[in-house]
């Protein structure tokens, strides 16, 4: 999780969504794999593609994505130390950026 916090925290600075994207897919395999629930893991791997593309299409329009790619890495890297209560407050922040950004998204196309 670590190494995963610092490449997102390196795609924020470089503004790179290729190496964004690369990590977060590993950060959703990996948090998945942690969670050793394989009824999760098979509920949500689906959804997490779908996720990943629904950003890629709109993130231009709607999103910013060096906040995008610091918020995953503030939960990653809060993980990566073990760091529970950091984890929620990071997990929060992330969740409520990526429902404003689907708001955003909806109003935009609409």
């Amino acid at each position: 999780m670590l190494e995963i916090a610092d490449n997102m925290e390196r795609a924020a600075k470089k503004n790179d969504d290729t190496l964004f994207l690369r990590f977060d897919r590993r950060f959703n395999v990996l948090s998945t794999e942690m969670a050793r629930n394989e009824f999760l893991s098979d509920a949500i791997q689906p959804l997490q593609g779908l996720s990943r593309r629904f950003w890629y299409m709109h993130y231009k329009l709607a999103a910013d994505m060096p906040l995008t790619a610091k918020l995953h890495a503030d939960v990653a890297r809060a993980i990566g130390e073990g760091n529970e209560k950091a984890a929620m407050q990071a997990s929060d922040a992330l969740i409520d950026y990526i429902e404003n950004f689907t708001k955003l998204t909806i109003s935009v196309d609409s």
